[in-house]
């Protein structure tokens, strides 16, 4: 080899290593704006409700058998209509008030930040790493659906789910990797304990449990569709997964509640829903122009059939399409649909694209990776540098954009809710625990911040029946007997927000008024006593 074919070869591979070091810095840069948006987002209202029912469980020593906050909720079952009342993430709550005796808001938030890092960034890059494809395009991978998370970086029980789902994820991609390698009779208990104790997890933190037993059980038949057409019989690996999944499936009922918590799933997925709650609403023409949070997502989408489109083409004559390929590619399109439904389920949408598009491409030529990253990626050090980092990076993120961003307190403001502590602080020291009526949000923070607080419902929609959502609205838009309402309720307090109707029109009647008053509610006290039911 002459001189300058050697200089030649050299400079080729020098800058490969640069363009991988340079995807590693993006990636540092993508966890330190993950700790930005953790930051800026910070505690929304739902945590407050979170983070007192964490304080009464460890206070009582056990999870309460009734609602400590709501008094429509009594109501409804002295009417003869009782409302089941499952602390179906209880193990979360208790985490976060645990945290929130130990840490300052500001470690709560940065330790949310390095799991949301590893969760989106790490984790699925050392997965998915050891596949067939390029590492530029599974930086760019990567990175979109980093991008995603930050739609969602709140602290609530679904980071939790996360964390979970890149897990499940890694230990399927691992049991892809050795179903691939050849039949081998012998189960693999360690994924079978792993998959166990990530679903205990799982179900005494939040109810996702459930999609990811579906992904266990879609997967189990994927690996036997495979066995049965190649060799008729099943391997090891198949074996292992059944076990998994029915072990995990068996593992969910280690919960306060046993099968309980699952005659409670149709309530908590079918619950009436206010039509107002934009996460749960789909992704529309507009909104697509003018929320640009949601631009990292739908380049994701564009991307990702991009990218099947031109594997599908160079590999039309190669045998991709096994029953696990199918099941890869029917995960994603069913991701981007459930995505484009309920803007709510975009970034756990992303996780499950970025696994299955990695596993699809991998099945083929045409995404594959250099022999330098390869090099690089087999190192263990390569990976620690990347996930230390990534951890250390969302961490100074959030410690960087810190107040500078918005005010952290619980909950934080945003550009749709002003906290009302101004309000709130004047209840402190004249509360007197009568019956207390506000929208939902505000109600979170009057459990927090009040004791002995009675609020009419809170953001927990799952736990209210369609009566009691009825009158909710009755109430706050001021309409069809309204006042009737309130005095049938016994309520006593109404705290109103300057665009709320029933602010408005509250003044109207003899027996409340005003009490407090700034630019963020009116706060009312009905002055003569109503007989409650």
């Amino acid at each position: 080899m002459n001189f300058t074919a050697w200089l030649s070869k050299s400079n080729s591979s020098l800058l490969k290593v640069a363009g991988l070091l340079i995807g590693v810095l993006v990636l540092y840069l993508l966890a330190w704006r993950t700790g930005y948006y953790c930051d800026a987002i910070g505690f929304n209202p739902d945590f407050c409700w979170l983070l007192k029912t964490g304080e009464i469980i460890c206070e009582i020593g056990h999870l309460p058998h009734q609602d400590p906050f709501s008094f429509a909720l009594k109501v409804a079952a002295e009417r003869g209509d009782p409302q089941p009342y499952i602390i179906y993430q209880w193990l979360a709550e208790v985490i976060f008030f645990q945290a929130y005796l130990l840490l300052s808001l500001i470690q709560i938030i940065a330790v949310t930040a390095a799991i949301y890092a590893l969760s989106f960034i790490a984790i699925p890059l050392r997965s998915c790493s050891r596949l067939n494809v390029s590492a530029v395009w599974l930086f760019i991978l990567v990175g979109l659906g980093a991008l995603t998370s930050n739609l969602r970086n709140v602290v609530r029980p679904e980071l939790f789910t996360y964390l979970v789902t890149a897990l499940i994820f890694c230990i399927l991609q691992s049991m892809r990797e050795r179903h691939a390698s050849g039949i081998d009779n012998a189960i693999r208990w360690r994924y079978v304990l792993a998959l166990t104790l990530l679903l205990i997890f799982e179900a005494n933190v939040h109810i996702a449990f459930v999609a990811h037993l579906i992904l266990l059980a879609f997967y189990s038949v994927a690996f036997c569709a495979e066995d049965i057409l190649k060799t008729k019989q099943l391997s090891g690996i198949s074996k292992t997964l059944l076990m998994g999944t029915l072990t995990s499936t068996i593992a969910t009922l280690i919960n306060p509640y046993g099968i309980g918590l699952w005659l409670h799933l149709p309530r908590m997925y079918f619950s009436i829903v206010p039509q107002n709650v934009e996460e749960m609403q789909p992704i529309t023409y507009e909104l697509a122009l003018k929320e640009t949070l949601v631009y990292p997502f739908l380049i994701l989408v564009v991307f990702t059939f991009a990218s099947l489109a031109v594997f599908i083409f160079r590999n039309r004559k190669a045998r991709i399409w096994s029953p696990l390929g199918i099941l890869s590619l029917l995960l994603i399109v069913a991701s981007v649909a459930f995505a484009f439904h309920t803007r709510r389920y975009q970034v756990i949408a992303s996780l499950f694209i970025v696994y299955e598009l990695t596993n699809f491409l991998s099945l083929g030529s045409g995404f594959s990776k250099t022999k330098e990253t390869e090099e690089f990626l087999k190192r263990k050090v390569s990976f620690l540098i990347i996930e230390v980092g990534v951890a250390l990076f969302a961490i100074l993120g959030t410690a960087f954009y810190h107040n500078k961003v918005t005010v952290l307190a619980i909950p934080s403001a945003r550009a749709s809710f002003a906290p009302p502590f101004g309000a709130i602080k004047y209840l402190m020291q004249s509360y007197n625990g009568g019956r207390l009526f506000a929208d939902n949000e505000v109600s979170d923070m009057c459990e927090l911040y009040l004791p002995n607080c009675q609020i009419f419902i809170d953001t927990r929609f799952d736990g209210y029946d369609s009566k009691l959502m009825s009158d909710y609205w009755r109430i706050l838009m001021a309409r069809d007997e309204w006042a009737k309402i309130l005095d049938w309720y016994g309520i006593e307090w109404l705290l109103a927000r300057p665009d709320q109707e029933i602010g408005k029109k509250l003044p109207t009647l003899p027996d409340w008024q005003i009490v407090y008053k700034d630019r963020d509610c009116v706060l009312f006290h009905r002055g003569s006593s109503v007989k409650s039911p």
